[in-house]
């Protein structure tokens, strides 16, 4: 297909003109041998580029809303001279992206990029961190594309794995790249094990094997390394002949770690392995050995939880409140897990439609602090209109927050008991959130409160910074009713009583 035999000349030249200024991203190729880009301007839109079987041109769309018209458009034009550049810089027919470069070159270019960022104390700074996960991710987006594509499964995982090894072997500022990056693998290594024949899948597996049998220790990352490497592991491999020798590393590393469970650290590696050891239960044994399982083992609070769920998904109601009410008798049952205990519960009332022991959940989430307001409403729906406004007043009064007290006061127009919280607020925070409603109904006494904080923080000589937050309530204060001349006889009070604070003073005059 000669495309530019399909666009104007003008749309040609504009489209060299992104094309030139670096404004298309890097060419990404799917399995099937298309690819796609985006082009970047005042907004960034996505140009799919389809080839046939000789990974020649065949068709193209782009998400701009040009194209939507029914015409090409300069961004599609900038992609194709893209393409066409690493095609002629390659002297070869088929794109340069298409090259496949072997694990050894990948290697040194590999080297290469992390000699350029990483600092001789092996460590890449902040700045430079978004710069270099880039920079590796280009490997993914770019070689791993292409070995998949001629299905060159082998070199692709080699290829992911070094850049694990890489990336993760170095110290850096890491603001959520570690977490990216390793979403990316992950998704990789998806698309080998979906794509592969049975024995690199076995070849894969071995490799998960070795790797949770001896966790490296090589770089302070090794745990993002080892949960990547655990939660492909057991999302993965769920046929029949992985099952024997999948158990078998499950067994293993249980027996290994059971010992040191009053290890914080090794009780959160067992429990993994014990909700792994559940999933292949559930897979491959019948209902009463997974019951089994889980009773064997109830002194581990992640197998309650998972029991409680595997109940609840088979609307065994009874058996579920039954194992949750021996849970909660225990003393050492935490909040969070109360809160969470009694949401299961709320639930399985809600559907059996038993409206008391539903209402007393969410009374008891409520006095737990848990989603306070969306709970309150549920309990507000229970009520006639009558009896609601004395119930309510009760109920709030067991929420333990403040902050949620007065959302609830003034949700429900309780405006002396609002007003009563925000009096108690030593922090004052409440006055500057219901000021003005409050003002209406209390106008001197939320004048009066004003007073005696601003005068309490007057007192404190903390800087231009602290006086300008001063201003700023100043300000709040005479926007209220009478609030004129409360604010000025602050500010005369402040002038006599502060006159040798020069920057309070200066920052007092900017006040209209």
């Amino acid at each position: 297909m000669e495309w530019r035999k399909c666009f104007r000349a003008e749309v040609i030249k504009r489209g060299e003109d992104y094309f030139r200024s670096g404004m298309v991203s890097e060419l990404t190729y799917d399995l099937a041998g298309d690819f796609q880009a985006q082009v970047h301007g005042n907004n960034d839109y996505e140009v799919q580029v389809h080839l046939d079987s000789q990974q020649k041109l065949r068709d193209f769309e782009c998400d701009c809303p040009h194209f939507q018209d029914g015409n090409n458009c300069k961004h599609i034009a900038a992609v194709l001279l893209k393409w066409e550049d690493a095609q002629h810089n390659s002297g070869q027919h088929s794109s340069s992206s298409n090259r496949l470069r072997t694990i050894p070159e990948l290697r040194q270019e590999i080297s290469n990029v992390c000699w350029n960022y990483i600092g001789p104390d092996n460590f890449v700074e902040y700045e430079q961190v978004y710069l270099f996960a880039q920079e590796m991710l280009r490997f993914l987006d770019h070689d791993a594309e292409i070995f998949l594509r001629h299905q060159q499964f082998t070199d692709a995982f080699k290829l992911t794995n070094l850049l694990l090894e890489k990336f993760l072997g170095v110290s850096m500022d890491d603001d959520g790249d570690v977490a990216d990056f390793c979403t990316q693998i992950f998704a990789t290594w998806e698309k080998i094990y979906q794509n592969c024949n049975a024995e690199f899948r076995q070849e894969m597996f071995n490799w998960f094997v070795e790797e949770l049998q001896h966790s490296s220790t090589k770089s302070e990352y090794v745990e993002s390394r080892m949960e990547l490497i655990f939660y492909f592991f057991r999302q993965n491999f769920d046929m029949p002949e992985f099952r024997a020798a999948k158990l078998a590393l499950v067994n293993a590393q249980i027996s290994e770690l059971e010992p040191h469970c009053d290890d914080f650290l090794k009780l959160y590696e067992l429990e993994k392995w014990l909700l792994l050891k559940v999933d292949l239960i559930k897979l491959h044994d019948s209902d009463t050995e997974l019951e089994n399982f889980y009773l064997e083992n109830w002194q581990y609070d992640c197998l309650k939880r998972s029991y409680v769920n595997w109940l609840i998904a088979r609307k065994k109601y009874e058996e579920a409140t039954q194992a949750i009410g021996q849970i909660l008798e225990a003393d050492d049952v935490n909040t969070r897990d109360r809160i969470y205990y009694y949401g299961c519960l709320k639930s399985i009332y809600a559907e059996r439609g038993d409206n008391l022991r539903y209402r007393n959940c969410l009374m008891e989430l409520i006095q737990m602090g848990d989603q306070v307001v969306e709970n309150f409403s549920a309990i507000k729906k229970m009520y006639d209109a009558e009896v609601w406004s004395e119930v309510c007043r009760k109920i709030i009064r067991q929420v333990p927050n403040a902050c949620d007290r007065a959302f609830l006061y003034c949700k429900e127009k309780l405006y002396q008991e609002l007003y009563d919280e925000v009096r108690q607020d030593q922090s004052r925070s409440l006055l500057q959130n219901y000021d003005r409603m409050l003002a209406q109904q209390y106008p001197s006494e939320i004048l009066d409160l004003y007073k005696s904080f601003l005068n309490e923080e007057a007192e404190r000589p903390l800087g231009r910074a602290h006086y300008r937050k001063l201003v700023d309530l100043v300000r709040r204060v005479k926007r209220l009713p009478g609030g004129e001349k409360a604010a000025k006889e602050l500010l005369l009070d402040w002038q006599a009583r502060y006159s040798n604070r020069r920057a309070m003073l200066e920052e007092m005059g900017k006040i209209g």
